[in-house]
């Protein structure tokens, strides 16, 4: 109920108001409304409902959310899309990107899917529209020489051993920041990913259950990764000492120097500042996943192994996502298989 009024207050800022019900059944914005808390809100994580509240409240139902469930048809969906492309930045600033449009049709999908289930209408229309093709995003990975660089700069620094763990793992930064010493044996050299730290549109970090059942994992750490570990776990030792009582003790393997989770976006900060610090160029926070990935892949490792590592859910999202990595090793591969048929 907190979070719902924190939400509503987000919007009334925006001037976004909901809206009152037509003659005649439900209106499109109303059965969104009842769809989001009684098929989504409580069977979803916090943060998914939040981002599907959104979009709803503040680019669907300000654009059809008036007309009648029953009345809606492609065109205007489409319409709306189309727009949005154009011109659907609450700031004014220009359109949305592809990818936000196209979550604004999945929303739009999947409650016009469990109308159909529930007999209010008779058919899906989204399926008649055409949603924006998604632009596959670009991202970049670190090089030997600057993941060295950025690990000799900043060997001090209090939250060394995290991204230290990131680079060596390939860790969501909801699972690093989620960790707790309970899921780690350092003695038998392995983590397990249980949670996830996730920040949520009210800007409350909170934790959650993996995205996946695979990205429940077990993760092997090597002897360097177990020795900074230790190092780290040494210096939390150490403030929980100065601070006795003060300390708030969740368990947590990174966390402020009080014991508080650390919220995603001040370890994003933290990493910006390290980066510059190294005099390395902008990466985010999840391109030490990549970065980890490309490793592991043109070192030869087998795509079925970096999928468990990572915990896709498949290894075709590996496949997918690394696509570009695996041109070269084609060819080292295919010059191999003719150096051993000459033989």
């Amino acid at each position: 109920a907190t979070v719902w009024l924190e939400i509503e207050t987000i919007l009334q800022n925006y001037g976004v108001e909901p809206k009152t019900q037509k003659a005649g059944g439900f209106t499109f914005g109303e059965w969104l409304d009842q769809w989001l808390e009684t098929h989504v809100k409580r069977q979803t994580r916090l943060t998914t409902w939040e981002n599907y509240f959104l979009i709803s409240k503040l680019h669907i139902k300000t654009e059809i959310g008036n007309i009648l469930l029953t009345k809606l048809q492609p065109r205007e969906l489409q319409q709306m899309y189309n727009k949005k492309m154009d011109s659907g930045r609450i700031d004014g600033n220009g359109g949305l990107s592809a990818r936000y449009v196209g979550l604004m049709h999945l929303v739009c999908s999947m409650a016009l899917k469990q109308a159909v289930k529930e007999g209010l209408i008779s058919r899906n229309v989204s399926e008649a529209t055409t949603p924006p093709k998604r632009v596959k995003r670009e991202f970049q990975s670190m090089t030997e020489t600057q993941i060295r660089q950025f690990l000799t700069v900043n060997k001090e620094e209090r939250l060394f051993a995290a991204f230290y763990l990131l680079i060596a793992t390939g860790l969501r930064r909801g699972e690093l920041l989620g960790l707790k010493w309970s899921d780690l044996d350092l003695e038998a050299g392995k983590m397990h990913i249980q949670r996830s730290l996730a920040k949520t549109n009210t800007r409350r970090a909170q934790f959650h259950e993996t995205k996946t059942a695979r990205a429940q994992r077990m993760v092997p750490l090597t002897a360097d990764v177990v020795a900074e570990l230790e190092r780290h776990k040494e210096r939390q030792e150490a403030e929980k000492g100065k601070l006795g009582e003060a300390y708030d003790d969740k368990d947590m393997v990174f966390c402020r120097e009080d014991g508080v989770p650390i919220h995603p976006d001040v370890f994003n900060g933290k990493f910006g500042k390290l980066l510059k610090k190294a005099d390395l160029p902008h990466f985010r926070v999840h391109d030490l996943r990549h970065t980890f990935a490309t490793m592991m892949l043109k070192q030869e490792v087998h795509a079925k192994v970096v999928q468990e590592i990572l915990g896709h859910s498949t290894i075709s999202v590996t496949l997918d996502t690394y696509s570009h990595v695996l041109p070269g090793i084609k060819e080292e591969s295919m010059e191999k298989m003719q150096a051993i048929i000459r033989n």
